[in-house]
C-alpha cells in the first residue's frame, strides 16, 4: 500500500466516524445534519479515491472517478450552506446565490462529469503504483466545474470574513483563537487545492495526486471541535448567572447571615457610585432606609409575609437618597441553616414613571373612548340622513319614471300622428304627380311645355324622395344629404339608358341637412345632374362614333368649408355657352337652380366652363344643422 492510499484510509475511517458521532450522538440541529452531510460527502471522496488506488483497466478508474465526482461536487455546495447557517449571517442574496446559482452550476458540473468520460482529465499510472492525473481538457462542462467550484471558494472567505467582523467584538479570546486557526484551515485548503488542481495540470505537472479529502482534514477538525465542544457551553448556568448579575437593570445584593454585602452588580455600582471593595462588607442597614424596615425584613421567616414589595430608600456614595421598592429572600442549606439574604430592589423612580405613562394611557384611552363616542353618535346621524336620503332618492326615482313612461307616450303618440302626417303629404304629393302627368299628356308631345310639366313632376318626385328619407332619419327633421344624392345619381342614370359609360366621381362629407336645405339642394343636385347626362355629353361621343381622348366623367362633391356648404356639381362634356359669367340662354331648370341658391339657400352660384361645365354652389350653415 502507498504512503497516499494509506492516508486516504486514514481521512475515510475520521470521516466516517465523525459523521456517525454528530448523527448518532449530538442534537439533530439544522447545522449538525448539514455538517454530517459535508462528512458523508467527504468519506464518499475517500472511499473511491482509495478504491482508484487499486484498480487496474483504465475504464475502471474512469467509471470509479464518475461516482467520485458525486462527492467532491457536493461537498463545496454543502460547505456553502453549513456555513451559512452556522455564522447566522441574514443575508437574502446569499442565501439566493447558493441556490438560485450554486445550485443549477453544480448540476451542470455534475452531468458534463457523468455522462463524458474524458471530459474531465486522464489518468495513468506511475512505477510507484499512484494514481497521476494530466491536464484538463477544456470543455464548456469543465469551464462550469471552475466557475462552481472558485465561486464556492470566494463565498466561503467571505461569510467567515463578514462574521468575524460582525462578531468579534462579543466574542471571548478562546472564540476569536478558534475563529482564526478556523479561517486559516479554509484558507490553507482553498489554496492548495487551487494549485494542485488548476495550476499544476495547466503547466503539464502531474506530480502530485488528487488531495481533496486529505486537505480538508485541519478544516472539518477544526470545525467539528467547535461543534462537538463549544456549542454546548453556550447554556452553562454560570454564563446564565453572569448575564442575570450584569445584565439586569435592577439594585442586586448578596448579604451574609449578618446582613454585611459580599456582592452585588454592576448596575448597582454605576447607580450609586460604589466600587466593589467599597461597598463589599457594609451592612444592609447602612445601604438601605429605614433601618427598623431592613431588620424586620430579615428577622421574619415566612417568606410569604415578604412577598410583597417594601418601599424604601437605597443610599448612594454621594447624591440624593434613591427611592426603591425592596424584596428581601432568605437563603438556606439543605439543613435549613440560614446562608444569607438575596436583596432585589426596584428603582421607584422608574416605578412613578410607569404610573404616569399608564394614568396618561389610561386619560388617552378615555378620551379615545369619548371620541370613539361621539364618532358612532355621528355615524348613527349620518346613516339616518342617508337613509332619508334613500327614501328621497326611491320616491323621485319613481316620480322620474312615471314620467319616462308619460313621455313615451307620448312619443308613440306623436310618432303615430308623424306617420299619419307623412302619409297624408305623400298621398298629396303623389296626387301632385298624377295631376302634372295628366296635364302633360294632353299637351302635344313638340310643345316645348311638355318638358316643363316634366321637369315640374320631376322635381316634385325629388320632393317626395326627401320627404321618405326624412320619415326614416333617426335625426329630427334632419337627413343624411350622403346617401340622398348617391340614391338621385343611381336613380338618373337609370333613366337614361344610353348612358351606361358615363363614370361618376362622387366624394361626400357625412353632413345632415335640415328639411329646409335638403329640398331645395335635392332639387338642384338633380337639376344639375340631369343637364349634365342630357347635355354634356352628345350621343355619337358616348357610342363611340365620335373619337374622345377622355372618358366621359361626371363629378359630385359635398363638404363644409369655413362655415359654409359647398355642392360641387362639374363634368367633362362639351360645356355650357357662357355670356358675361352666366349662361348664355338660360333655360328653365337652371333659372330654378339659380331662383333656389338665391332665395331658399341665401348662397351663391358660379359657374366655370373651361374644362366641361362646373358648378359651385356655396351656402351657410343653418343653426339646427350638423
Amino acid at each position: 500500500m502507498t504512503l497516499y492510499a494509506f492516508l486516504t484510509c486514514i481521512a475515510l475511517l475520521c470521516y466516517f466516524q465523525a459523521a456517525l458521532y454528530l448523527f448518532f450522538y449530538l442534537p439533530q440541529t439544522k447545522v449538525n445534519r448539514i455538517f454530517g452531510l459535508v462528512l458523508v460527502s467527504l468519506a464518499w471522496i475517500s472511499f473511491f479515491y482509495l478504491l482508484m488506488q487499486f484498480a487496474e483497466p483504465p475504464d475502471t478508474v474512469i467509471k470509479l472517478d464518475r461516482a467520485n465526482s458525486i462527492g467532491w461536487i457536493a461537498f463545496p455546495w454543502l460547505m456553502l450552506l453549513f456555513v451559512y447557517h452556522a455564522t447566522n449571517l441574514q443575508y437574502k442574496i446569499i442565501r439566493r446565490v447558493i441556490y438560485f446559482v450554486m445550485t443549477p452550476l453544480a448540476l451542470a458540473s455534475l452531468v458534463g462529469y457523468l455522462w463524458q468520460a474524458d471530459a474531465i482529465r486522464f489518468f495513468d499510472r506511475a512505477e510507484s503504483g499512484v494514481l497521476y492525473f494530466d491536464a484538463y481538457h477544456w470543455s464548456v462542462f469543465y469551464i462550469l466545474g471552475l466557475i462552481f467550484l472558485n465561486g464556492c471558494a470566494v463565498m466561503l472567505v467571505w461569510m467567515f470574513w463578514k462574521w468575524y467582523h460582525t462578531k468579534r467584538q462579543t466574542v471571548s479570546s478562546k472564540a476569536k483563537v478558534f475563529t482564526g486557526v478556523l479561517f486559516l484551515s479554509v484558507v490553507f485548503f482553498i489554496s492548495f487545492n487551487a494549485f494542485s488542481h488548476f495550476v499544476l495540470p495547466l503547466t503539464g505537472n502531474s506530480s502530485l495526486p488528487p488531495a481533496i479529502h486529505l486537505t480538508a482534514l485541519p478544516m472539518i477538525a477544526v470545525l467539528f471541535t467547535g461543534i462537538a465542544l463549544l456549542r454546548p457551553q453556550r447554556y452553562l448556568p454560570e454564563m446564565l448567572k453572569k448575564l442575570f448579575v450584569e445584565r439586569i437593570r435592577e439594585f442586586v445584593f448578596y448579604a451574609d447571615e449578618k446582613g454585611h454585602v459580599f456582592s452585588t452588580n454592576s448596575y448597582s455600582l454605576e447607580v450609586l457610585g460604589y466600587e466593589h471593595r467599597e461597598i463589599t462588607g457594609k451592612s444592609c442597614s447602612q445601604l438601605f432606609k429605614p433601618v427598623s424596615l431592613i431588620q424586620t425584613l430579615f428577622s421574619i421567616d415566612d417568606d410569604r409575609k415578604r412577598e410583597r414589595p417594601q418601599f424604601c430608600y437605597l443610599v448612594p456614595k454621594n447624591g440624593e437618597a434613591v427611592p426603591v421598592l425592596l424584596n428581601v429572600t432568605h437563603i438556606y442549606d439543605d439543613f435549613y441553616n440560614l446562608l444569607g439574604f438575596f436583596l432585589v430592589a426596584s428603582d421607584y423612580r422608574q416605578s412613578r414613571s410607569l404610573r404616569r405613562e399608564h394614568k396618561a394611557r389610561l386619560f388617552a384611552e378615555q378620551k379615545l373612548l369619548a371620541l370613539n363616542d361621539e364618532l358612532e353618535e355621528k355615524i348613527r346621524l349620518e346613516a339616518m340622513l342617508l337613509e332619508e336620503s334613500r327614501e328621497k332618492l326611491h320616491i323621485e326615482a319613481a316620480r322620474q319614471e312615471a314620467s319616462r313612461q308619460q313621455i313615451i307616450k307620448e312619443f308613440e303618440a306623436k310618432e303615430n300622428m308623424l306617420r299619419e302626417i307623412h302619409h297624408r303629404v305623400k298621398n298629396n304629393i303623389q296626387m301632385m304627380i298624377s295631376l302634372v302627368s295628366i296635364e302633360q299628356g294632353r299637351i302635344e308631345e313638340l310643345s316645348p311645355m311638355k318638358k316643363v310639366y316634366g321637369s315640374i313632376s320631376n322635381w316634385v318626385r325629388e320632393i317626395s324622395v326627401i320627404h321618405d328619407y326624412l320619415y326614416d332619419s333617426p335625426y329630427i327633421g334632419r337627413i343624411n344629404f350622403s346617401s340622398f344624392i348617391h340614391k338621385i345619381a343611381g336613380v338618373l342614370r337609370s333613366r337614361h339608358l344610353n348612358m351606361e359609360n358615363v363614370l361618376f366621381n362622387i366624394a361626400l362629407a357625412e353632413h345632415k341637412l335640415s328639411i329646409d336645405q335638403a329640398i331645395p339642394c335635392g332639387i338642384i343636385a338633380h337639376e344639375l345632374i340631369s343637364n349634365s347626362l342630357r347635355f354634356a355629353f352628345p350621343v355619337e361621343s358616348i357610342t363611340g362614333q365620335q373619337h374622345s381622348d377622355q372618358i366621359p366623367t361626371i363629378g359630385i362633391e359635398f363638404y363644409m368649408e369655413k362655415g359654409h356648404y359647398v355642392l360641387h356639381i362639374n363634368d367633362n362634356g362639351i360645356g355650357l355657352p357662357m355670356e358675361n359669367g352666366r349662361p348664355k340662354n338660360i333655360q328653365t331648370g337652371l333659372g330654378l337652380v339659380n331662383s333656389l341658391v338665391n332665395t331658399y339657400l341665401n348662397g351663391e352660384i358660379r359657374y366655370n366652363v373651361r374644362y366641361g361645365t362646373s358648378v359651385i354652389i356655396r351656402f351657410p350653415v343653418f343653426p339646427e344643422a350638423s
